[in-house]
């Protein structure tokens, strides 16, 4: 586990170069101990075959939806965390039901709070640390724990595929799923998509989930 209070030392090793793949094995580490590990591909556009999953309907503007601070009412450090992106959802989301069908899917919507140049990149980042948002809620969801409970949670694996530009200073809708939990870990599986239905990324999280009385 990383705090913000030490600086951190990347090792970046070249796995492979190819002629439109290259690979990198990136390990962060903090006072001499890894606290984060990330294998990374990299693609050169190229045309090819093309199908994604439709875009659930959702029946909202993001626009006319609450902040996801005002629904769930985090903590002031987490306010800080979420301030440069701009979160919101809808009235069900954090509404917690133990009858849930592990099949039934929630979603946010996310931008950035501030406006993104036109580098790749800066969108790509603003998206991979908005990934992170909130995949234990949809899990404890179906179990009737509330975020104010006493829980521990973690991520264990995080894992994104990128499959088309997108700007994220502009609403994604991030549709989310938890299919399992056992032994104190839980799975979260996450699209996003743009309000114009295209699939632009899709994730895989491993959370760690420990219930306290």
């Amino acid at each position: 586990m990383g705090t913000q209070r030490l600086p951190v030392d990347y090792t970046v090793e070249r796995t492979r170069d190819g002629r439109s793949y290259s690979n990198r094995r990136v390990v962060a580490a903090q006072e001499g101990s890894v606290i984060f590990v990330m294998g990374a591909s990299f693609h050169a556009d190229e045309l090819g075959l093309e199908h994604q999953l439709p875009m659930p309907v959702v029946g909202e503007r993001p626009d006319e939806l609450p902040s996801i601070h005002d629904a769930v009412r985090f903590p002031g450090g987490m306010r800080s965390t979420l301030g440069v992106i701009d979160v919101r959802v809808p009235a069900g989301y954090t509404v917690r039901h133990t009858r849930a069908e592990p099949a039934e899917h929630r979603h946010m919507w996310f931008r950035s709070s501030t406006a993104l140049g036109d580098s790749p990149a800066e969108h790509v980042c603003l998206l991979a640390f908005a990934s992170d948002l909130m995949p234990s809620l949809i899990v404890l969801s179906r179990h009737a724990v509330s975020h104010r409970e006493g829980f521990e949670t973690a991520s264990l694996d995080h894992a994104i595929w990128f499959h088309r530009s997108f700007r994220a200073d502009r609403w994604l809708c991030y549709d989310q799923l938890s299919p399992v939990a056992f032994g104190g870990r839980g799975l979260f599986t996450g699209s996003v998509f743009t309000e114009e239905g295209l699939l632009v990324a899709t994730v895989i999280q491993e959370v760690m989930l420990r219930v306290r009385p």
